[in-house]
Formats: C-alpha cells, structure tokens, sequence
C-alpha cells in the first residue's frame, strides 16, 4: 500500500507591489516672515526714500490631507511614486517695521499657509518581509497668503504660490494581508 501524507502548508509571501491610499491629521509649527525694501515718498514733497523691512511670525495650525501611491517589489527592493495634498489651517501675525526700528513705521502682518503638496519617488529596502525601509524625495509645492495692515485700514493682501523640493526617510510596516 502506498503511504500518502498532507503536503506542508505554504505560508502566504507578503507583496508590497500595488496602489495605496490614506488620510492624515497633525499639528504644524512654522513661521513666517517679511523682509526687503520699501519705497515711501510724499507726492506733496516729491521725495522718495528707500527703507529697510523686517518682520516675521510665528505660523501654527492644523493639518490634514490625503496620499495615493503605487509601489513595485523586485526582491527585497521596493520602487514607488508617491503624491499628497494638505489642507491646512496654520496662521499667525506679527509686526513688521519699515526704516530704523523701532521708531520707524510699524504695520502687522497676517500670514497663512492655505494648502500644500508633493509628489515624490521612492525606494525601499525589505529587512524582513514585512518591514520596509525607505527613502523619499522630489516636488513640493503650496501656498502662502496673507494680509497687512495698520489701524483703522487694510494697506493690502497677497498670494504666493512656491515651489522646492523634499526629501525623507522612514519606516513602513505590513500589519495586515
């Protein structure tokens, strides 16, 4: 009679390759700041002088916004682009003084960073199966706005969209199947 026994179970091998999504919600401490030149004149004397300018702000708020990505698995390396987008509501104010401070003209600047965003690569290294160690880096992009003003009136709002660039690192874990 021919003996049969079970085959040994196979365990699953985690595949780190295939899109992702999810959310995010923190707390952002910045700052902002004003500084350059100014041109103040008198269209009765028709004189103008050029002055210095300086101010800054600290800018805290929360944040929150989303990420997609997709990432590929060759061996124990793991390849991916990555984008997110963050709302946010981080402000601040602060004086800002144009001429020989502090007895120069003093006015108060309100800032604020509306939105802001990456996109990026990645790569990643498997230690083991589930654990992945990986750098990030590439485009990061947002916008700024504000407002000045003296009492009793608004002297005028601005809108700045910047972009640079980011890098990271970090560690990701596969908790589930």
């Amino acid at each position: 009679l021919p003996i049969y026994s079970k085959a040994p179970a196979v365990a699953a091998v985690y595949d780190w390759t295939g899109p992702y999504i999810g959310t995010n919600l923190g707390y952002s401490w910045g700052s902002g700041s004003t500084t350059g030149t100014q041109t103040i004149g008198s269209a009765v004397a028709a004189v103008t002088t050029v002055a210095p300018m300086s101010g800054r702000a600290d800018v805290n708020g929360f944040i929150g916004g989303g990420q997609l990505g997709y990432n590929w698995q060759r061996g124990a390396w793991v390849f991916g682009l990555e984008g997110d987008i963050q709302f946010s509501n981080e402000r601040g104010s602060g004086d800002v003084c144009t001429g020989s401070c502090p007895t120069g003209y003093v006015f108060t600047r309100d800032y604020k960073l509306d939105w802001f965003g990456t996109a990026r690569g990645r790569v990643g290294f498997l230690p083991a199966e589930r654990i992945l160690l990986y750098a990030t880096g590439g485009l990061a992009y947002g916008n700024a706005s504000g407002s000045s003003w003296t009492l009793p009136m608004n002297i005028g709002t601005w809108s700045s969209l910047k972009a640079g660039w980011t890098v990271g690192a970090g560690v990701e874990a596969a908790l589930g199947y």
